[in-house]
C-alpha cells in the first residue's frame, strides 16, 4: 500500500471531523445515511455520465490498486516501452 493513500484518507476524514468539531456540531450529525446516499449516488451518477463504459469498468477494477499495488516486473515494463517505441 502506498503511504500517500493512507495519508490522503486520514487527511480527508480528519478534515471532515475537524471541521464539524470547529463548528460546534456533534459527530452524530455527519453520520447520516440519507446524506451519504445522496452524495455517493450523485457522484457515481456524474462519473458514469461523463465516462465511457469500458473506461469506467476498468477504473472499477483498478480501485483495489489504492491499497495493494500490483507487482509488475521491470523487465515486462521495459518490454512494453520498447514495444511502444
Amino acid at each position: 500500500m502506498d503511504i500517500l493513500s493512507l495519508v490522503g484518507i486520514l487527511i480527508g476524514f480528519g478534515a471532515i471531523i475537524g471541521g464539524q468539531a470547529l463548528e460546534g456540531g456533534h459527530l452524530g450529525s455527519i453520520m447520516n445515511a440519507v446524506a451519504l446516499m445522496i452524495v455517493m449516488g450523485g457522484t457515481l451518477g456524474a462519473v458514469m455520465l461523463q465516462t465511457p463504459l469500458d473506461t469506467f469498468l476498468r477504473a472499477m477494477k483498478m480501485l483495489k490498486w489504492i491499497f495493494r499495488t500490483p507487482e509488475i516486473s521491470a523487465e515486462k515494463q521495459l518490454d512494453k516501452i520498447l514495444e511502444w517505441n
